[in-house]
Parts: structure tokens; sequence; C-alpha cells
């Protein structure tokens, strides 16, 4: 799932709160899909909240195009809310 194209000129990808990860991507340059519980057989800390997303939990991979190796793993509401927090209210509803 690639994000929706109207956040085109959006400014520049905040860096995330985890300890030693700052991006400079825009979210057009990123591709973000879901991780469903049976896919998720790894624990992962969430940038967004600096707490565990446990194996089992539905969560989202926000992968930069170009640099996959420096992916994400993200809480849906997490990810919802750093959208709002960059891109205002309407961000997350597109």
């Amino acid at each position: 799932l690639k994000p929706n194209t109207g956040f085109e000129g959006a400014p520049p990808y905040a860096p995330a709160r985890t300890a030693g990860f700052t991006h400079p991507m825009s979210l057009t340059d990123a591709t973000v899909a879901p991780i469903q519980p049976y896919q998720a057989v790894k624990e992962y800390i969430c940038p967004g909240c600096d707490h565990t997303i446990p194996p089992g939990t539905y969560h989202l991979v926000v992968i930069p195009n170009d640099a996959v190796d420096m992916r994400r793993h993200w809480h849906r509401g997490c990810w919802h809310k750093e959208l709002r927090r960059l891109y205002g209210a309407q961000a997350s509803r597109r």
C-alpha cells in the first residue's frame, strides 16, 4: 500500500522518538504495509510511543522507498497520531 499522493510537497518527515533513528523523508517516499497478527512473529519497538509491539499484534510497517533496511514497525494508532501531528487532522482520513 502506498500513502495517498495528496501529501506531495509535505514537510520533512519528523525524526522518530526512538534513539538513533532519524530519517529525513516525506510521507510520499515511504510504503506503509499492514502486518496481520499471524504474520507478526517478533517483538518490535514502536517509534511513536517507545512501547513494545508484542508478537501476534496487528501493526503497520513503514518502509522508506530508498532505504528499505530503515523500516520501522508502528502501532496503528501511533502511526495515525503521527500523521495528524505532521499533516493535520485530515491526513489520517485520506
